[in-house]
């Protein structure tokens, strides 16, 4: 029982890793009912803050990351890393454990993704975790074209359609503008084209 008002009370908590909670009943001269709750979480020795070094907010697809973690507070001696990458589908695309202390990996479509980082010391006791989002960005792909330079007139031209995407998408249809008038060409789900120039002479632009 305290009687003083305001009042400081000191107490220790010897056991780690729980939540304690610390109910306090108070008196007055109108009601002895008063009462409150504080929810006290007693962390362990081995506890620390944990940390993620080198994640930006936004990193382009096809990008290269690398992580570190970072540990403070903690006395233990030997740390063990458990890292997780998250896509917005929820579906886990790379997944490591071991005594290294960084990742480094490759994001390979634009999204929302999410880093989980738990780290444990020598007996499995947990040290922290940590959880951070970041957004991977789209990366257009670069068109690349390939043909000859010349060609006879009213003879077959080929032309060789490819790109360079850093990141995982697929171009299902190409549009054509063969620069002589004629129709547009239209090729789907081929990466080669033909067409015929009947004008000798003349220099086009595809």
């Amino acid at each position: 029982t305290i009687t003083d008002n305001p009042a400081t009370v000191e107490h220790t908590y010897t056991q780690g890793y729980t939540t304690y909670y610390i109910v306090v009943w108070a008196e007055n001269e109108d009601n002895s009912g008063l009462s409150n709750t504080l929810a006290v979480y007693v962390k362990s020795p081995f506890e620390g803050d944990v940390s993620i070094v080198g994640l930006p907010e936004e990193s382009p697809e096809g990008t290269p990351l690398t992580l570190t973690a970072d540990v403070e507070g903690s006395i233990a001696t030997d740390y063990h890393y458990y890292w997780e990458v998250q896509d917005e589908s929820g579906s886990y695309n790379y997944w490591a454990e071991g005594s290294a202390a960084g990742i480094t990996f490759i994001p390979f479509d634009h999204g929302n993704y999410e880093v989980r980082l738990t780290v444990e010391d020598q007996d499995g006791s947990l040290i922290g975790q940590v959880t951070r989002s970041f957004t991977v960005t789209d990366v257009p792909p670069t068109l690349l074209l390939y043909g000859a330079d010349t060609v006879q007139a009213g003879t077959l031209y080929t032309l060789y359609l490819s790109d360079e995407d850093p990141g995982n998408e697929f171009i299902f249809a190409w549009h054509i503008d063969w620069g002589d008038g004629s129709y547009p060409g239209y090729i789907d789900g081929s990466n080669v084209a033909t067409h015929v120039y009947t004008d000798a002479g003349a220099t086009y632009t595809i």
